[in-house]
């Protein structure tokens, strides 16, 4: 069954994060075609303790004038960040829940202070295992993270390179701040292992 964005909102789940409740929702099933959602705006503070946890001194995530240096419009998510969100929802959603794997695609960058929605559909169970489509966009998509025109890696078509990876979306920006050319920041399949093979059926 083809994954969806839109479901029945029957699960509701809350989760302290940086101080604040984050609020996960999705069906109340666990099978192919359920989504669970959660929408998160990062502080400058929380991406701050992030960098000191993990070591990452990449100063575009925090420096105006780095991040402008290499083109963008101000600091950049860290994209691990963003893609931090699918466990917790997963998580959240199941406790107990063992995160077995995920692979990652970085498509397009988001700015610090921009809301983000992290998106997770079941693709797949059998038994206690369950695969999930994972990927995370832009919730209002208005503002182009890059600042002007770039023509290194890191531009509009994506940060591989590839056009077909970020799809481009009709939404203008402000004046003076550029159209939107992707909303999908990070894309990826998870496998998680549920504590009893009979959650959610």
């Amino acid at each position: 069954m083809a994954c969806t964005l839109a479901c029945s909102m029957g699960l509701t789940s809350m989760q302290q994060q940086g101080g604040q409740a984050a609020r996960v929702e999705g069906a109340t099933k666990l099978q192919p075609g359920a989504t669970y959602t959660l929408r998160k705006v990062f502080s400058e503070a929380e991406v701050r303790a992030f960098l000191a946890a993990t070591g990452d001194a990449n100063p575009l995530h925090v420096d105006a004038a780095a991040a402008a240096a290499r083109g963008f419009a101000g600091p950049i998510l860290p994209g691990i960040l963003m893609a931090s969100l699918f466990p917790a929802i997963i998580g959240t959603a199941f406790p107990g829940v063992l995160y077995a794997t995920q692979s990652l695609s970085f498509r397009s960058p988001a700015l610090l202070g921009q809301e983000v929605e992290a998106q997770v559909c079941v693709t797949k169970r059998s038994g206690s295992r369950v695969t999930f489509s994972t990927r995370c966009v832009l919730v209002h998509p208005t503002r182009d993270a890059m600042a002007g025109t770039s023509s290194g890696s890191t531009g509009a078509a994506g940060l591989n390179g590839d056009s077909s990876s970020a799809p481009a979306v009709a939404a203008a920006g402000d004046p003076g701040q550029g159209v939107v050319k992707a909303r999908l920041l990070v894309d990826g399949i998870a496998m998680a292992i549920l504590p009893d093979p009979r959650a959610a059926e």
